[in-house]
């Protein structure tokens, strides 16, 4: 989720909103992709450059007129949109299960991680031991990763054996 002027507001509140289209009524393919949210589905806040809330979706959207707390933001919207209701959670709160690593990685980078050309070590950090996995990186514009702390025990332990693995 690209919050752009209302992150506050939505991660306070707990929801995603986003107009059905613009006040001269053009469609937003960006606004019509709220609609696919289902509950139980994992999404990420995007604002100011980087990922800092995680949420759940609790119900599928609703149409709902744009919150009172967006004040003047948005005049260039149509008033009526799409609520979803999210449980949004601090990053580095986020308490995940093992399978969350796969979760936050796309699929080139998931598949680094699958072959151990990636990992991460016991601080949250990405780490490689082979410098094409480096330069790949690099290439992709991926200088480090932030993960969720602090581990569980099994997720410490499936870290441990998977760096380990890692290839040189």
């Amino acid at each position: 989720m690209n919050h752009k002027q209302t992150y506050r507001q939505e991660t306070d509140g707990g929801y995603i909103w986003a107009p059905k289209s613009n006040a001269n009524g053009a469609r937003n393919v960006t606004y019509d992709n709220i609609t696919r949210c289902q509950r139980g589905d994992v999404v990420f806040s995007y604002a100011n450059g980087r990922i800092s809330q995680l949420g759940l979706v609790e119900a599928a959207a609703v149409t709902e007129k744009k919150p009172e707390e967006f004040g003047s933001t948005g005049e260039n919207w149509n008033p009526e949109g799409w609520l979803v209701r999210v449980n949004w959670q601090p990053l580095r709160q986020a308490l995940v299960p093992q399978t969350f690593f796969e979760l936050l990685l796309s699929p080139h980078v998931d598949k680094l991680f699958d072959r151990h050309w990636i990992s991460f070590d016991s601080g949250g950090e990405l780490i490689w031991q082979h410098e094409a996995a480096g330069e790949a990186l690099r290439c992709w514009g991926i200088e480090g990763a932030n993960l969720i702390r602090p581990f569980s025990r099994e997720q410490e332990a499936f870290l441990s054996a998977h760096r380990d693995a890692l290839r040189h």
